[in-house]
């Protein structure tokens, strides 16, 4: 741990690609079972991997998921592939009958909690959002994710409990 704390950036992305390079390739498994996360893990270094991890923007988030909402930036090719992976929500029946297009991206640690989708429904509304939680801890990160979802589906379906709370929390 102190060894990661004391190295520089480059040397930490170098680092985290070597892994990532690894984890990519071992379809066997041989790597995640020699590595055994359980025996060595930790808050502390969970705070410090949570810390070092790339950063970004909700700005930046929105403009990625607009431009996949609109469909005109990315290449066709490029476009098929993010949708395989972001838009999993309309494996759902349910989504299907609803919208054209919902798909997203979410990640968390025990310290911090994202999501960022977008969608469009058959009437053409489209609607991109994106939260970043960080410095959360325990209880409130429980908390955040467990209503993350109900936020989501309540903005996406203009739900009035959820504008009214969301009213009454930006009211001066």
């Amino acid at each position: 741990m102190e060894y990661m704390e004391n190295m520089s950036e480059t040397a930490y992305i170098e680092e985290t690609i070597k892994i990532h390079n690894k984890l990519s390739q071992d379809f066997a498994g041989k790597y995640k079972d020699q590595v055994n996360i359980k025996s060595w893990y930790n808050n502390a270094f969970d705070r410090l991997v949570s810390e070092r991890f790339v950063r970004s923007t909700t700005a930046e988030y929105i403009l990625i998921l607009q431009r996949m909402n609109e469909e005109i930036y990315f290449s066709k090719d490029v476009r098929d592939y993010l949708q395989m992976i972001m838009e999993w929500p309309m494996n759902r029946g349910k989504n299907q009958k609803r919208f054209k297009r919902l798909g997203g991206k979410g990640g968390s640690t025990a310290y911090i909690l994202t999501y960022a989708f977008y969608a469009e429904d058959k009437l053409g509304n489209k609607t991109e959002l994106a939260a970043f939680f960080n410095d959360v801890y325990g209880y409130e990160t429980i908390k955040l994710s467990n209503s993350s979802s109900d936020f989501q589906l309540a903005v996406l379906t203009g739900d009035a409990k959820w504008e009214r709370k969301i009213k009454n929390f930006f009211a001066p």
